[in-house]
């Protein structure tokens, strides 16, 4: 009997939200073809990209911005940037003033186009700690950019001149006026060096803006680059790849790794077993459908439980589990049962899955009376077994008569337990091929009375939660399972040495008629 531990759930690790270097690459090694695809398509679509965009030059005019000293406020009605307290903000203004819609309009007069296409082109923004601002122009040619931004610089310069003697033009008659009715005296001479100062304006202009490096044509185009464009989708291909495979993980509901499961249980791994790629598919496999890596498996597997066998005076008995149906339980449960029955030793396997009996049909053997018979105390167990020849009939088989979930109620029965016992004293070793217990909990009681319980994952097939659930399940049972056999482990189904599957073996038959005795 099973003996309960203390903390039963000690076996289950809590969710963690960290994840190592290792876990990360091998989540993206798992799925890298989606970042292939990811990268590939970018990439096409970057080199798509540079071979049909427009080329785009930019060239650069620098304009220095003067402001003017006026501590008298004599000029502040002309709008002439002046020093002030606030460099930024003169700055900002005199941006404000080149990119007007003025200056555009004067450049569309002289070209074909209109001045909101022109204003697209243009940009200007102050060089970082100077009182220069860059006007920049792109243009689909070189030459095309550099004639743009110096025009448009030009431009602006004639606008502000112009607004300037409209300025003067508009206060200048006032102030004459002013002048000549003020008497000789210093408010006259005040007011005629401001006329003066006018005057002068409306002929040299905004002194407060001026070009100190026309734009020359640029050698090279700003967009597209193609290295820049493909290495950017490259990078963009790998971001979205890692994350589509980032995203997938997290929504795939099925175990496909091992540390998948070595990272929620502290259990080991007792045997790895690689995918099938041949033999009959609507059944369990038997011995002789094995290829040499899975025989090697199941022979490590039996080493590894053999363990058990030395620590109890009475024979062990072994009991195979999965989370859900088709995980590769009852093809587990019939190799281990073989592996041993080879070693000469006396096996019985138990098939405790009464609501889908699929043991039988790998050895295309059907029976009248079987483990039913045996619970419902209408047979001894010694006359239900169909032995199989493989190891000198060391091997018996208790099969399920074809039954349901009427059947399965049967192994809450005290007679399970009864019937689990004899067992052991008619063998050397129990196997017993129990429901995914997940899914249904009939065989739990015999799940608590053996000496081991082993789960078997098909990764790629057992979902997350449904094994979660079987683990729960188990913990709260006070039962501690003796680790995993995984099926589907990538890899080569060959042996390390020779070929075990080489070796004479006798396909399971019944040594007796397809109907059980009795």
């Amino acid at each position: 009997m099973r003996e309960i531990t203390e903390s039963p759930a000690g076996w289950i690790e809590p969710p963690s939200e960290q994840q190592s270097l290792r876990r990360f690459l091998e989540t993206i090694r798992e799925r890298i073809w989606i970042v292939v695809v990811s990268v590939m398509i970018t990439t096409a679509a970057a080199g798509l990209y540079v071979a049909t965009a427009d080329s785009v030059y930019e060239a650069e005019t620098q304009i220095q911005v003067v402001p003017i000293d006026d501590p008298d406020g004599r000029l502040s009605s002309l709008g002439l940037i002046n020093n002030s307290s606030d460099p930024l903000r003169a700055i900002e203004t005199s941006v404000a003033l080149i990119t007007s819609r003025g200056a555009a309009e004067r450049v569309a007069a002289e070209t074909d186009r209109s001045p909101d296409s022109i204003l697209r082109d243009i940009s200007a923004e102050p060089i970082a700690e100077s009182d220069v601002v860059s006007l920049t122009a792109s243009a689909p040619t070189a030459v095309g950019a550099a004639d743009l931004a110096n025009s448009f610089a030009k431009a602006a310069l004639r606008e502000r001149a112009s607004t300037l003697r409209e300025t003067i033009d508009t206060e200048l008659p006032a102030l004459e006026a002013r002048l000549r009715e003020l008497p000789p005296g210093v408010a006259r001479d005040t007011l005629a060096a401001q006329i003066a100062q006018f005057e002068a304006l409306r002929v040299s202009g905004d002194p407060t803006l001026r070009i100190i490096d026309p734009a020359v044509p640029p050698g090279s185009a700003v967009s597209p680059r193609p290295l820049l464009s493909i290495l950017a989708g490259i990078f963009a291909g790998l971001v979205l790849g890692v994350g589509a495979v980032f995203a997938l993980r997290m929504l795939d509901p099925l175990i496909r790794r091992e540390d998948q499961v070595r990272v929620r249980y502290r259990l080991p791994i007792l045997a790895r077993v690689p995918q099938e790629r041949g033999g009959p598919r609507d059944r369990p496999l038997v011995w002789s459908n094995l290829v040499g890596g899975s025989i090697e498996a199941y022979r490590t597997l039996r080493a590894v439980l053999a363990g058990s066998a030395t620590r109890n005076s009475r024979a062990p008995s072994i009991l195979i589990s999965s989370p859900g149906p088709g995980e590769g339980k009852t093809t587990s449960a019939i190799s281990l049962a073989a592996s041993l029955a080879l070693t000469e030793k006396r096996v019985i396997l138990i098939e405790a899955d009464l609501r889908r009996p699929t043991i039988g049909k790998a050895f295309n053997i059907s029976v009248n009376r079987g483990i039913i018979s045996v619970l419902a105390g209408e047979a001894k167990l010694e006359d239900c077994l169909v032995t199989s020849p493989i190891g000198e009939g060391h091997l018996g088989l208790l099969l399920a008569e074809e039954s349901g979930a009427a059947g399965a109620e049967l192994l809450a029965l005290p007679t399970a337990l009864e019937l689990l016992d004899q067992a052991t004293k008619m063998a050397d070793v129990v196997v017993v091929d129990s429901p995914p217990l997940a899914t249904v909990v009939d065989a739990l009681p015999l799940a608590r009375a053996v000496d081991e319980v082993v789960i078997a994952i098909k990764l790629g097939t057992s979902r997350i939660d449904r094994t979660q659930e079987l683990a729960e399940l188990l913990a709260e049972s006070g039962i501690t399972p003796s680790g995993f056999v995984l099926i589907g482990v990538p890899g080569h189904s060959e042996p390390y040495y020779g070929d075990p599957s080489s070796q004479q073996v006798v396909e399971m038959q019944p040594s007796r008629p397809a109907t059980s005795a009795g």
